[in-house]
């Protein structure tokens, strides 16, 4: 055997093993003093009373979204089939701890792009600030440099440009971009801010290939001129074991779930004065020209969207646990464990849950409960004592072919 292979049962033991989470202190807690049946009532009963208060703040939130920016506003009612429900949200905070203070003024204005980040103090905070380059020096850094794009034949055109012009003009039809307008000369010199879009090809957890935009808010500068001072934690696996290891404790064998996100970071408005920021550059194929269009949602590629959702998922994740949900969550996915009495009820507290604070979770990705998922790209099983981790067999070819490569 390999010799981190033999140390891997030591590991368990190790004292540089993680604590674990608050999350699972919280429902060992709730095993230990109300037990199963206690745990149902209370999931229900507090999903009950989200509910009253989501229903009853509908109309405040309806007037809300009509006193937001047009843009802000668009974003919001694209997070799910009604809209994010932003007054259920904030009003659900108050029954929990969760610090962040910023998070009403960004909903309700949008997110910034640059500068530098407002604070959540949900994360540590880093020891060593970083100064960001000031956004409005951007106009001068990049005055006089060559232009970030020609327009090319549509001879050298491939499958994946037309399929990130067509996710492009997708994207625009919900109102998360503008309309994509021809480039002019003027644009290319103006000093204004352009991140070129370009596509990456990702292995869906399903096991197909797909195209991703990113948006290279690097190349724009726009990501220098953009800092935080936390450093972002998130839950990983080693949580989720110690989650099965507190459910044995108490004689239940666990169930797995996930879910994830939709949208994610294009739940997010981007703040309008930041528009100016969130320039994107597109080619179209099918006439040889580059595009421009105006993100209005937080763009992939950028680092201030990173926080922007981290603090937005932290938020709708905190009145999950407020609930007794053990949810972890690693960006935009969430997965857990329950006994496995509780498995049917978890899923369907969690999916009511979301929707009433006007979310949505995308169907073919909630899954559970099981005795075995597939979790950050891991192969989870449960087992009577513990859970076992190994590749997913989806994606170990394609993982084998990218070693190779």
């Amino acid at each position: 055997k390999l010799e981190f292979v033999e140390e891997c049962p030591l590991r368990t033991e190790s004292s540089t093993m993680p604590p674990p989470p608050r999350t699972c202190n919280d429902f060992k807690h709730d095993l230990n003093t109300l037990g199963v049946e206690g745990i149902s009532s209370k999931w229900l009963s507090r999903l009950h009373r989200l509910q009253s208060v989501s229903s009853s703040l509908r109309h405040a939130n309806d007037a809300l979204m009509e006193s937001l920016h047009p843009q802000v506003a668009a974003v919001h009612r694209k997070a799910s089939l009604e809209g994010a429900h932003v007054q259920a949200l904030l009003a659900a905070l108050l029954w929990t701890d969760h610090p962040d203070q910023n998070l009403s003024d960004d909903l309700k204005h949008g997110f910034p792009l640059a500068g530098r980040l407002p604070l959540s103090h949900l994360w540590p905070v880093s020891e060593q600030a970083v100064s960001p380059m000031d956004p409005d020096d951007i106009a001068d850094a990049l005055a006089g440099s060559p232009p970030v794009a020609r327009p090319r034949s549509r001879l050298t055109a491939k499958e994946s440009d037309f399929g990130i012009w067509r996710l492009t003009v997708e994207e625009a039809s919900t109102g998360r971009m503008s309309q994509p307008r021809k480039c002019k000369p003027s644009d290319f010199s103006s000093g204004c801010p352009l991140a070129k879009r370009f596509g990456v090809i990702q292995l869906t957890s399903k096991g197909v290939l797909k195209i991703r935009c990113i948006d290279d808010f690097t190349a724009s500068l726009v990501n220098l001129a953009a800092c935080s001072d936390e450093r972002l934690f998130h839950n990983h696996l080693d949580d989720l074991i110690s989650l099965v290891d507190v459910i044995a404790e108490y004689g239940h064998r666990s169930v797995l779930l996930k879910a994830d996100f939709k949208g994610a970071y294009r739940a997010c408005p981007v703040h309008p004065q930041h528009y100016k920021f969130s320039k994107v550059l597109v080619w179209n194929p099918h006439d040889g020209h580059w595009y421009i269009s105006s993100q209005y949602a937080l763009p992939f590629g950028a680092i201030a969207s990173v926080y922007g959702w981290e603090r937005l998922g932290a938020a709708i994740t905190s009145v999950l646990h407020w609930i007794g949900l053990p949810i972890l969550r690693y960006v935009d996915d969430l997965f857990f464990a329950v006994p496995a009495r509780l498995g049917d009820l978890a899923r369907s507290v969690l999916t009511q849950a979301v929707v009433a604070l006007g979310y949505t979770l995308e169907k073919d990705k909630t899954e559970g409960p099981a005795s075995s998922l597939t979790i950050l790209g891991l192969h989870a099983t449960v087992h009577a004592e513990y859970l076992e981790i190994s590749p997913d067999e989806s994606k170990r070819t394609h993982l084998f072919q990218q070693m190779d490569s």
